[in-house]
């Protein structure tokens, strides 16, 4: 529509171009007296109705680049909503990445769970098998024959000395302690 907006303002200006020119012949045809094929008075009448035309011509224009203008604002929008859904897009792909390891990792625990479930091993058979093979095992690197070891938990003494034990003394304090139950202070010579 542009082109041929544009072409016909054009043949409308070279028109309006033609008609002045014949008039300003005619004006000067006119005081030379010379004949002309027509009065400028009626020149004047084809430029008025051609002015007409002009007119309407930029009424089109300007209306031609008010849309214009719309449709370039359109398109800033769109641009805007683009980069705004292309944001969302690369979130939710790096959501379901996130996703996708912890799937992984639930369905590893999953199957983890699972074959725990399945196999038929108890507490009690572990330590009978520990047990068992206690007497073929060797002693640490480390080990010293004749030295003290240690048992691999601690006994009731240490427990009672021990800082989680200490921690809940005020509760116990507070409810009494259970018949037997002593608390030993690391500065009271006696209770150890």
């Amino acid at each position: 529509m542009s082109r041929t907006l544009i072409a016909m303002n054009v043949s409308l200006l070279t028109e309006y171009q033609t008609l002045i020119d014949r008039v300003f012949a005619s004006i000067a045809a006119n005081a030379e007296g010379k004949p002309t094929d027509r009065p400028p008075v009626e020149i004047m009448k084809d430029i008025v109705e051609l002015d007409k035309k002009m007119q309407q011509g930029l009424d089109q224009i300007e209306e031609h680049q008010r849309v214009h203008k719309k449709i370039l604002q359109v398109i800033k929008e769109i641009e805007i909503e683009n980069n705004a859904i292309m944001e969302f897009v690369n979130e939710l792909k790096s959501g379901k990445e996130q996703l996708e390891i912890c799937l992984d990792a639930a369905n590893e625990t999953i199957e983890a769970i699972n074959f725990a479930s399945e196999s038929s091993v108890t507490a009690d058979e572990i330590l009978k098998y520990a047990n068992r093979i206690s007497s073929y095992t060797s002693a640490p690197p480390n080990y010293v024959a004749g030295t003290f070891a240690e048992p691999p938990y601690p006994d009731e003494s240490r427990m009672r000395r021990g800082f989680l034990f200490r921690q809940d003394a005020d509760m116990m304090f507070e409810e009494g302690l259970p018949d037997g139950w002593a608390i030993s202070h690391p500065s009271d010579p006696t209770s150890r």
